[in-house]
């Protein structure tokens, strides 16, 4: 019997209890091994909520770090397509200042009659290194668009962008170099241009290209009538301009004033040396502005015109002599 007893007081529990607003007494029979399984479970519970809420917090952690690396990235990307703008920018802008230089020294030569010869070291085209002519795939357009699907792509890729937009920024900044070295080629060209061009300049300037008064050709180089007996014929050696009493005379081309003073048949003459055997004369004139000596500019005013000397009127007798001889003063005016 106490055997018995004592094997069911190991298997089972009984608890009683009272009911409220009841007079009878309830039991509850459950296995003695129920609390235990009760502990165990909570135990479990609480162990299985820690764990989970580490694993929460680490994954919140990471997926802070990420965001702000994300964040970093993006914002690093922003500034890279900012500078690749900015290069690209000034790179278009070096290109077209080098284009602009070239042609307008093009044009100069062109002006002053400077024949162009092929020089592959300093005189070449601008245009040999521009974006058109760029390595495929690193073109000035190829970067821009990179650099804005980086920044606009997916940040879980943001690092590779970044890598690809810095491989941009270094090829933009080769490029700048590029330009800066084609600039200082261009500037060796420029200087050393600039000295035939200077030459041409004073070449040209001592040339007479201008007309010399303002009214109409009243006679030509080269055989006429007489104009006093209007019968047989003689040379003129000039160029005749008929124009009102008093009017500028200006001086065809730079040079030096070799005689300012009255002569027989030319009444108040200027005569002006301008180099390389070239003179001109101005006759006829009512009062001369220059005396000999007088360093002179082409188309500054000399004189007034008149009809001094041999003359039916007023008008300026024009000659042109090279080496002595006169030649056709039409062949000087532009």
């Amino acid at each position: 019997m106490k055997k018995a007893l004592s094997k069911h007081k190991r298997t089972h529990a009984t608890i009683m209890y009272i009911p409220e607003n009841e007079s009878c007494i309830r039991s509850l029979r459950i296995p003695v091994w129920f609390p235990r399984v009760i502990t165990a479970a909570v135990a479990v519970l609480a162990i299985v909520s820690l764990v989970s809420g580490f694993m929460l917090n680490s994954l919140n952690l990471k997926y802070s770090i990420s965001s702000q690396d994300i964040e970093a990235l993006t914002k690093i990307n922003n500034r890279q397509k900012v500078e690749i703008d900015r290069l690209k920018e000034g790179a278009a802008e070096i290109q077209r200042q080098l284009e602009e230089n070239f042609k307008a020294l093009q044009e100069v030569k062109k002006a002053v009659g400077i024949e162009e010869k092929e020089d592959n070291s300093t005189e070449t085209s601008p245009q040999s290194s521009t974006i058109d002519s760029a390595p495929a795939g690193s073109t000035l357009t190829a970067l821009y668009t990179v650099s804005t699907v980086a920044v606009e792509g997916s940040a879980i890729k943001s690092n590779d962008k970044y890598n690809d937009m810095a491989a941009d920024i270094s090829y933009m900044k080769t490029y700048h170099v590029s330009l800066l070295s084609e600039v200082k080629l261009q500037k060796e060209a420029i200087e050393k241009s600039s000295v035939s061009i200077n030459k041409q300049v004073i070449k040209m300037s001592t040339i007479p290209s201008i007309r010399p008064v303002e009214g109409r050709i009243s006679a030509g180089f080269g055989y006429r009538k007489n104009p006093f007996t209007n019968r047989g014929k003689e040379f003129h050696k000039g160029m005749d301009f008929a124009a009102p009493y008093g009017t500028n005379v200006a001086v065809t081309a730079d040079g030096t004033v070799l005689f300012a003073s009255w002569q027989s048949g030319y009444g108040r003459l200027a005569v002006v040396a301008h180099g390389n055997g070239i003179s001109t004369l101005y006759a006829h004139n009512s009062k001369l502005l220059v005396k000999k000596g007088d360093k002179v500019t082409k188309g500054q005013i000399i004189a007034k015109v008149g009809s001094t000397g041999r003359s039916t009127g007023p008008h300026l007798h024009y000659e042109v002599k090279v080496n002595g001889k006169s030649v056709d003063p039409s062949n000087y005016i532009k």
